[in-house]
């Protein structure tokens, strides 16, 4: 629902340029951009867009009233992907700006330094919205990349940056001498989804090196030794950066797992596709703030997680089925005591629930357009 404005307060323009990760990509990052385009476009803000696509094989043109997207394709190629990207956003983005309040990179790699430039050309504000922290944050992975100056300079010239959580923002400030705040990420919040008992799990996402998913089958094989049945599902794909697809299938078929872990092709429509079951598994050794961890906390799943900063952060310290990272023995402790622990369930519901209420779409979307409102003021 529109807030309304207040009485005697100045109408500004309500374009905003946005250089975003491709929105059909598998992953975190895709699925809040998506999310964010949708409810701001509610909002009547006019957007004009520019995705990279990681694994697109073709432009895309996509034209609504209020929103115009223009895909760039990557072919799962990094270096083509840039070549591809970076003129395209250029040259959309200058003239895009002529009429726009304010500049909105939806991801502080490539997406950051096009808006940097289209920001200082049209002298909009720019506001940088992060998507990791931890070992791949990109705060890290701008020091250790080549240009790292220039990255930098991109990086200082932001009116804010938007950390997902408190962790991340003690990372970038760290590093940098700048605005930052924390918003986390947006996730609508139903009635809990009564549970059906069946003794399984899934993971949603992307299969790549940082989810840990070698440990996750580590621990599903020990589990299958006391929890004979118990299946685990594993959906989503490779994507086009640090894939483990793979190995890890390579992994259930050498050690003949196969009777207990199911790969399951990803899906938009993941709520319907983890109704029955109850335990959802997020192995990751880094996140910024993982959508799949709080939409199963939205949707009463019984969560076990890795106990990094970021999911300690939406499940609080006290959370009692986080389990060491990269120790396949403890989490499959605590995945035994989430399979049979009834008490222990009904704990952690509570808990994630009562956790993730900061994440509510609505409270979240009216963070980010008094960030704009605020942003805009500084050209006026």
């Amino acid at each position: 629902m529109n807030r309304k404005r207040a009485p005697g307060k100045p109408r500004r323009s309500k374009r905003l340029v946005l250089f975003v990760p491709g929105l059909q990509d598998i992953g975190g990052a895709s699925s809040r951009t998506r999310l964010l385009l949708s409810e701001l476009e509610n909002r009547g803000f006019e957007l004009r867009v520019v995705a990279r696509s990681s694994a697109g094989r073709r432009y895309k043109r996509t034209r609504r009233r209020n929103l115009t997207i223009i895909e760039v394709p990557g072919f799962s190629h990094r270096r083509l992907g840039l070549l591809l990207y970076v003129p395209t956003a250029l040259i959309a983005g200058v003239a895009w700006a002529r009429s726009a309040s304010a500049i909105l990179a939806l991801q502080l790699f490539s997406q950051l330094y096009v808006a940097a430039a289209v920001s200082r050309i049209a002298k909009l504000p720019l506001l940088g919205f992060s998507t990791t922290s931890g070992e791949l944050s990109e705060g890290t992975l701008i020091r250790q990349r080549r240009g790292s100056r220039i990255r930098m300079r991109a990086l200082r010239q932001a009116h804010t940056i938007v950390s997902q959580t408190r962790f991340g923002k003690e990372e970038f400030r760290a590093l940098i001498d700048t605005n930052v705040i924390v918003i986390p990420n947006p996730v609508d919040i139903g009635a809990r989804v009564v549970h059906s008992g069946n003794p399984s799990a899934y993971f949603a996402g992307r299969f790549s090196s940082e989810k840990d998913l070698d440990v996750l089958l580590n621990a599903w094989e020990k589990l299958n030794h006391t929890h004979v049945g118990a299946r685990l599902f594993l959906i989503g794909t490779g994507g086009a950066h640090r894939s483990v697809e793979d190995a890890i299938r390579a992994q259930v078929v050498t050690r003949k797992l196969e009777e207990f872990v199911t790969f399951v092709p990803w899906t938009d429509d993941l709520e319907s596709a983890v109704r029955t079951i109850d335990i959802f598994v997020l192995p990751s050794r880094s996140e910024g703030m993982s959508n799949a961890l709080i939409e199963a906390c939205a949707w009463g799943k019984v969560v076990v997680a890795s106990n990094i900063e970021p999911n300690v952060e939406i499940l609080g310290p006290d959370y009692p089925l986080l389990f060491d990272v990269g120790d396949s023995s403890s989490l499959c402790e605590q995945l035994s005591v989430a399979l049979t622990d009834e008490s222990t369930r009904q704990k952690s519901v509570a808990l994630a629930r009562d956790g993730v209420q900061v994440c509510r779409t609505e409270s979240v979307i009216n963070q980010i357009e008094d960030l704009i409102e605020t942003a805009t003021r500084t050209r006026h």
